[in-house]
């Protein structure tokens, strides 16, 4: 009988059609109310709302408004695969483009590698033991437990379900999306349920692998490659990604690509090697990148 209802109601409010990419999505005025997203007098949502994005981004988004939940897997293979590529093919180094600054940095990375081993040894003996310790911190935020109990994001290695034909990138690419289209729409819950998911997520990725680094560089690209006026809006994304960073970051020292990406943006390198200011490992890092960068590290 409530089914029944329901539909009704729904049948009997107005549909609004969506421009999404090259397709057409609908949804019920009724429903858009409800979260916020029509104010009264309503926002008038244009075609550039949405015409750029993914469509299976939009159509999660859509599965959001109507239960509020969201389930990657039920997005077709395809739409992951297209979401992953895309940010794959903008955080590509693209070392043709800039071989002056590709050039220095080579040089700086180079000329850093030779002498980091010895400064390596030499930190052991007076901050590893802090580096460790500052590490198994962030991991204790990253596995905390929700009121239920239930692990956010254990320690062990998260199993993939049967249902789920992302790869783990994907995967985190399509809860970034959301997180910001929360935020440009105005959807604190979706926000909330997007970042829950993203810890999760992040475990996913095996960024020892050549495979799952890469699709980490991508996810990073993506967050950090937006316009200054986005930055208040992904603060909390960032400050996310960050913290699983800044706990693995003896892993991703000796990537030369991890060290290319933040010398494209300061902003990343600021937020991943600031905790480690006061034991030193944020200098040692800074000299695997360029002078020019190490100065926008610290005007940031």
């Amino acid at each position: 009988m409530e089914k029944e209802q329901a539909q009704t109601h729904f049948s009997a409010s107005g549909v609004i059609r969506f421009c999404v990419g090259n397709s057409f999505r609908y949804v019920h005025e009724s429903v858009l109310r409800q979260h916020g997203i029509l104010a009264n007098p309503p926002r008038k949502l244009t075609n550039k709302d949405f015409e750029h994005e993914n469509i299976g981004v939009f159509e999660l988004f859509v599965e959001f408004l109507y239960t509020g939940d969201y389930n990657p897997s039920s997005q077709k293979k395809s739409e992951g695969n297209n979401i992953l590529f895309e940010a794959l093919r903008k955080a590509q180094p693209r070392r043709d483009d800039e071989p002056e600054k590709m050039a220095d940095y080579a040089l700086a990375s180079a000329s850093s590698y030779m002498q980091t081993e010895d400064k390596l040894i030499a930190l052991a003996d007076q901050g590893d033991i802090q580096i460790r310790n500052y590490r198994h911190t962030l991991r204790a935020i990253m596995n905390e437990t929700d009121p239920s109990g239930s692990c956010i994001c254990g320690s062990e290695e998260v199993a993939e379900s049967a249902e789920n034909v992302h790869q783990p990138g994907a995967e985190c690419l399509f809860h970034a999306h959301l997180y910001e289209l929360g935020c440009r729409l105005t959807v604190p819950a979706l926000q909330e349920v997007a970042l829950s998911k993203m810890r999760k997520a992040l475990r996913r990725v095996a960024i020892d692998k050549k495979k799952g680094l890469e699709q980490l560089l991508a996810l990073l690209y993506h967050i950090y490659d937006v316009p200054p006026g986005n930055m208040e809006c992904s603060y909390r994304l960032r400050e996310l990604v960050a913290t699983y960073l800044a706990g693995r970051i003896e892993l991703l020292y000796v990537e030369q690509e991890f060290f290319w990406l933040l010398s494209k943006l300061p902003l990343l390198a600021r937020d991943v090697l600031k905790p480690f200011a006061q034991i030193g490992f944020e200098e040692l890092c800074a000299e695997r990148l360029t002078p020019s960068v190490q100065v926008m590290i610290h005007d940031v």
